[in-house]
């Protein structure tokens, strides 16, 4: 396989179930008070310390958890020197300081509190900041059952943050490839001014990543998601995904790199005379346009 082709391949496999999916039990808790042990020397050049945490459930997002305060032994650990910046541990790098609050994303079967929030059953931690907006929105979404396109509707312009991003895009194969409609719906979405390019391009990264990994997309499919391309291109916002869209995914789909099969800009575009306008529009200012200048000529 390719190396981009592996990229993809990691990409769209890393990113199944997201964690709301995965969780019993999704709290806001904020911290009480905290008691350190000292650091302990750890292989690979690390640090470790144990910390009796009491933390006070502020709230319950999913799932049921009973009492309303735990005091749990977490562990952290932390680089012993400047090169490394990669240690495990969910708690690992996170403030333990008095009324600091967080999203603890956990898998237990049992509903007490000190289980629920064990490390050995959490997920993630995640700063209230961080996750609390992007967690209360997935999960208004499957409590309402929310198609994707309304998901994202709901979304609109907010500054979503990774928690939904993941949740999103691990739902992108409910539209693929079994609902042309829902997926040109997804896509009208996507196309609209304001929408977070952070998000947008992870969708796009994911949807063609689906696509590129297949080589057999319907035909229709193909043929939306490239004028969906172009259409996002051409947004003011959208010329900062240029060089991930244009120069490289869009390549790559139409056969241009890579080892895909190469695809007809002809037949992509057949009914869509005015989105093959607008598609040599936007290239005529790409620096890098010219291979799929061709592509749209041949």
């Amino acid at each position: 396989m390719a190396p981009f082709l592996i990229l993809m391949s990691m990409m769209v496999q890393a990113n199944g179930e997201s964690v709301i999916q995965k969780s019993s039990h999704i709290l806001l808790v904020s911290v009480t008070s905290a008691s350190a042990g000292e650091w302990r020397p750890a292989p690979r050049r690390l640090k470790t310390r144990t910390v009796e945490l009491r933390v006070r459930i502020e709230r319950e997002l999913k799932g049921k958890a009973a009492p309303n305060e735990a005091t749990i032994q977490i562990s952290q650990t932390e680089p012993a020197t400047p090169m490394i910046t990669s240690v495990p541990g969910v708690w690992s790098g996170k403030p333990i300081d008095t009324a600091t609050r967080y999203v603890v994303f956990s898998n237990s079967p049992s509903a007490r509190s000190s289980d629920v929030l064990a490390e050995s059953a959490t997920l993630r931690v995640v700063a209230a900041k961080d996750a609390l907006a992007d967690a209360e929105l997935a999960i208004s979404a499957d409590g309402h059952k929310w198609s994707l396109d309304e998901t994202l509707e709901h979304a609109g312009t907010k500054a979503v943050g990774s928690i939904f991003t993941e949740y999103a895009t691990s739902r992108i194969g409910e539209v693929l490839f079994s609902d042309p409609a829902e997926f040109d719906r997804v896509l009208k979405v996507l196309e609209k001014p304001g929408v977070d390019n952070r998000f947008r391009l992870a969708m796009m990264e994911k949807i063609y990543g689906k696509f590129l990994l297949g080589d057999a997309a319907p035909p229709a499919l193909v043929t939306s998601l490239v004028i969906s391309t172009f259409r996002i291109a051409r947004l003011p916002d959208g010329k900062a995904l240029d060089d991930r869209l244009l120069g490289v995914l869009l390549p790559h789909l139409a056969g241009i790199q890579g080892g895909g099969s190469k695809r007809s800009a002809t037949e992509v575009f057949r009914n869509h005379p005015g989105d093959l306008e607008n598609a040599k529009k936007v290239l005529a200012s790409h620096p890098e346009a010219g291979p799929l200048l061709r592509w749209l000529s041949e």
